[in-house]
């Protein structure tokens, strides 16, 4: 079984297992970078995971 991949929640600063990107921060120079959500801050917050949200 393949371990889990933690990413680090930027609302709660703790790393989780079950974090998702929720948004995607654009850059005019440099990196842009992904915003990852723990699913108590996505109920918290009201975030929606990338993969739900719609294409602008």
């Amino acid at each position: 079984m393949a371990e889990p991949t933690y990413h680090y929640c930027n609302w709660c600063q703790r790393t989780s297992p079950n974090a998702v990107a929720v948004r995607i921060v654009h850059a005019n120079s440099g990196p842009g970078m992904t915003l990852y959500a723990c699913p108590a801050c996505r109920t918290i917050f009201r975030l929606r995971p990338l993969s739900e949200q719609a294409e602008a």
